[in-house]
């Protein structure tokens, strides 16, 4: 028999059967003496098959659109209610169709374990469900990253729906914490606390509430510059999380009924009720009343803002009354650019906002609800570089575990990504390698990034700075190796940038296919790390001379027009937004 582990828990891994681990992520890169003894293999991954997750996340959009019809009518139930699916779906959705996907992939890896092997067996640890139980939306998302969350959901899925043989252990768990908690500096603690502060002074100000906004992307001077020219009407809400809720089963008691649900959906409908977060159940009556009875607003019209509706659900239940009222919704671009050939974060954004606002002209050709506004911010200063610096690499980690449906690097396939960045360095000659800083990912997801980096080149020399833009004016060339904001910021900063990637990965939108052609043409944007390198070396004596060329910076312009535009005028715009939209207030 050969023993199934899914995840990285080692206390799963028995003592010497043979091992077939279910993706990538369960073999830790400091770890590899302990598997590489052990005969074993790993599964291929479905979604190495690029046309098969397009046609998956399609599938999932229309089952994700049928599960919060009926959420609808479940949620109204227990909490009294007549929400519409929008209005549920800016709490829940967010959540919702990330865990649609995550249950997905691991329902699709663990059938295919059990088509290809006979003679499974797994060990299942013994966990308490209450941990496994997120507290609120950001609780919800970031035990999708982690080990014993992933490894709870594996084993529901295989006790469900499988008959692959299950061995309950008495091993003991090594992990305390259901996912890993940096530890809060005291620096920023105190930054914490006077935020807190100058939103109370903030708030006291400016109470007319007609504008609400919470984390706009928008630098102070930007946002005070546009409350002024609102007549002062701009108040910003201050939100705290949500407190530890305990479990309540009577919220449980309940599944979506569907006689022509699929087997996935039957275990996607039984597991709803088990691994949904206590804020939308248990938690929802305390977080409704409390924003509810504690409105320092009398009549908020537009509500804006471009993150936090993903996780602060006290400001979710806040934003589900007002839009009830009539108040319109207004979403920032996360991060900016072209944006991404398929996302579900990214539909539901569209679903649940009036007006979302992007950072070029040519994105809006996704939804009549995009609006061309511009970067929101930019933390590079305009063509501020030192042309005697070094080269800055900057580099990216996504979770060893997929948990969001988009066209990007999936789980595994980041171990290509750490190979096409090994490659372009060893492309480089010892000159430019000696100038050159590798800028490590903040979120490790146990990836190991700077002992990935030592072993291939113990020479590298790592970026120390914790703010990029510093970072960036230190350097001469920024060289981007993944499709997100960086390289965005430096081109709309006519700032010398090269970016590569591998397109098969890194899927962006039709509407850029054109301009990124001609960003190759210039030299710009490369498919290979190898042709990325080449460029490095051949322009590295004077960067200026090409990056200067009067077609390069026709190019970089079109191309920053369209996706990454950086207006003077960018606080009249929003203003012309905000006030169109606060004339439709009840509409």
């Amino acid at each position: 028999m050969k023993l199934l582990v899914t995840t990285a828990l080692e206390e799963t891994w028995g003592k010497d059967e043979d091992i077939v681990f279910l993706g990538e992520w369960c073999r830790l890169y400091s770890r590899r003496d302990s598997y590489d003894k052990r005969n074993h293999e790993v599964l291929p991954y479905h979604w190495d098959d690029r046309k098969k997750a397009y046609n998956d996340y399609k599938y999932l959009k229309l089952l994700n659109k049928k599960i919060t019809s009926e959420l609808k009518i479940i949620l109204n139930a227990l909490h009294g209610k007549d929400y519409s699916e929008r209005i549920w779906s800016i709490l829940i959705g967010h959540w919702l169709v990330k865990f649609t996907a995550v249950v997905f992939d691991r329902w699709v890896m663990i059938e295919n374990a059990e088509q290809n092997y006979t003679d499974l067996t797994t060990n299942v640890l013994n966990i308490d469900y209450d941990t496994c139980v997120p507290n609120s939306s950001i609780d919800g998302v970031e035990f999708l990253f982690s080990d014993k969350w992933n490894h709870f959901l594996c084993s529901e899925i295989i006790k469900r729906s499988t008959n692959i043989e299950v061995t309950k252990t008495s091993n003991e768990l090594q992990v305390n914490n259901i996912y890993d908690v940096a530890e809060t500096s005291l620096k920023t603690k105190l930054k914490s606390k006077v935020r807190s502060v100058f939103s109370y002074i903030q708030n006291t100000i400016f109470r007319s509430g007609t504008y609400v906004f919470k984390s706009t992307y928008l630098s102070v001077l930007d946002q005070l510059k546009l409350n002024i020219s609102l007549g002062l009407s701009v108040s910003n809400i201050d939100t705290h999380t949500p407190h530890i809720i305990d479990c309540n089963n009577s919220f449980r008691q309940w599944i979506i009924n569907d006689n022509t649900a699929s087997e996935f959906e039957k275990i996607v409908f039984e597991l709803l009720p088990v691994c949904m977060p206590k804020t939308y159940l248990e938690g929802f009556a305390v977080c409704d009343k409390k924003w509810r009875s504690k409105l320092y607003i009398n009549r908020t019209k537009v509500i804006f803002s471009s993150n936090s509706h993903y996780y602060d659900d006290n400001f979710k239940t806040y934003i589900m009354h007002e839009v009830k009222q009539g108040a319109k919704l207004i979403l920032g671009q996360h991060g900016g650019g072209a944006l991404n050939r398929y996302e579900d974060v990214m539909d539901l954004e569209l679903l649940i906002a009036d007006k979302y606002l992007s950072t070029g002209s040519l994105n809006t050709k996704r939804d009549k609800k995009i609006i061309d506004i511009g970067q929101l911010f930019n933390r590079q200063k305009y063509n501020k570089y030192d042309k005697n610096g070094g080269a800055l690499l900057v580099t990216v980690a996504m979770p060893r575990y997929h948990f969001s449906l988009f066209s990007a690097v999936i789980a595994g396939q980041m171990l290509g990504y750490f190979e096409d960045q090994f490659d372009f360095y060893n492309s480089l000659t010892d000159e430019i390698k000696k100038q050159l800083n590798v800028r490590l990912y903040h979120g490790d997801y146990g990836w190991e990034q700077r002992q990935r980096w030592l072993d291939y080149y113990p020479g590298v020399k790592f970026d120390t700075n914790r703010k990029m833009d510093k970072s960036v004016q230190q350097s001469r060339l920024i060289i981007g190796t993944y499709a997100a904001t960086t390289y965005n910021e430096t081109l709309a900063s006519n700032i010398p940038t090269i970016i590569y990637w591998n397109t098969e990965h890194w899927e962006l939108s039709a509407e850029s296919d054109l301009f990124f052609e001609e960003l190759k043409r210039v030299g710009i944007f490369h498919t290979t790390p190898q042709s990325a390198a080449k460029q490095v070396v051949k322009i590295w004596n004077d960067i200026d001379q090409w990056w200067y060329d009067r077609e390069l910076q026709n190019v970089r312009e079109k191309y920053c027009r369209a996706f990454a535009y950086r207006p003077k005028d960018l606080v009249q715009r929003i203003k012309k937004v905000l006030v169109e939209e606060k004339d439709k207030y009840g509409s």
